[in-house]
């Protein structure tokens, strides 16, 4: 298996997660996307999103050190299960171990799922 899967995964649950937010058609939004950002996420902004957001609240100041910042990582990794490491896991994982994962944040849905013509998707 590809050494860089470590990538795809972090690319899945981000879009795992970005999945809890809604997009309705509104005209344009802050951010000049065509549609307004909608999330059913109490709070959640579109400049939320922008990691200049973040890094303008805190300018030069220092929040954690490394230390700290290994420290808290540690702590969410135990405490959330969607959650993971990718900096300590296996560089390969079974084809059962990559299911197990994807369907660890990844629900089958209990409709049938149709194309936009109209035509059922099909188990595969």
């Amino acid at each position: 298996m590809n050494k860089d899967w470590k990538k795809y995964i972090v690319i899945f649950l981000a879009m795992a997660g970005l999945n809890a937010c809604e997009q309705e058609t509104h005209g344009l939004s802050e951010l000049g996307l065509r549609d307004e950002f909608v999330s059913n996420i109490p709070l959640v902004k579109p400049k939320h999103l922008l990691s200049s957001n973040w890094l303008d609240k805190a300018g030069d100041k220092i929040i954690m050190d490394k230390n700290q910042i290994k420290d808290y990582n540690k702590k969410n990794f135990k405490s959330e299960k969607l959650l993971y490491d990718i900096e300590n896991i296996a560089d390969e994982l079974t084809h059962e171990e990559l299911l197990a994962k994807i369907r660890s944040v990844s629900k089958i849905p209990n409709y049938p799922r149709i194309y936009t013509d109209g035509t059922k998707l099909t188990e595969q």
